[in-house]
């Protein structure tokens, strides 16, 4: 189970979500829309769960980390 939580923090937007032992995170300036940078969260949570084939967890991630850098890098050079 996956909770997701959205705060503010020296004038910046965070949006977090945490999967067994992982927290991963997206930050944005006060001025970004939470939705979007929450629809940012959600395709790289559920980009590293397609990857992985298994519930996203610390360890799998660690091993997978070139995939992972190479998600991540699609996203943000797609978006």
């Amino acid at each position: 189970r996956t909770e997701s939580e959205i705060a503010f923090f020296g004038g910046m937007t965070i949006v977090y979500k945490n999967s067994i032992d992982l927290f991963l995170y997206v930050v944005g300036s006060s001025y970004e829309n939470e939705l979007m940078l929450m629809s940012v969260l959600t395709c790289l949570f559920e980009s590293l769960n397609h990857m992985l084939r298994k519930n996203v967890e610390k360890r799998w991630l660690l091993e997978n980390m070139d995939g992972a850098f190479l998600v991540l890098d699609e996203i943000v050079d797609g978006g």
